[in-house]
């Protein structure tokens, strides 16, 4: 059954059909947006956060979301408008990595 699924999936994704990509964002500093903020690039509405957690291991706010296709390569800059602000944020891939450690 699980074979059906990821067949369709990659027949979705082959035709260019699949136009949201579930990503991981990593907030800048300042601020904690709520689930089902909105994602834009520019003035693009580009998707939108579903969950968002403090990460004491990244030392950060982390979330995910959903994004348009052309806005879910890691690195690329997002604004989150969430409860009246707007905040800084970038895509990154999933699953997290922390930062590696300083080298000494």
């Amino acid at each position: 059954m699980r074979g059906e699924h990821e067949e369709v999936i990659a027949r979705l994704d082959s035709r260019h059909k699949v136009q949201r990509f579930l990503v991981g964002i990593l907030i800048d500093q300042g601020g904690v947006p709520e689930p089902r903020a909105r994602i834009f690039v520019g003035k693009s509405e580009a998707g939108l956060v579903t969950s968002v957690v403090p990460s004491l291991e990244m030392r950060r706010i982390i979330a995910l979301g959903y994004v348009r296709n052309e806005h879910s390569e890691p690195g690329t800059r997002i604004e989150i408008h969430s409860g009246g602000a707007v905040l800084g944020a970038a895509v990154s891939a999933i699953p997290f990595k922390p930062p590696a450690p300083a080298a000494a």
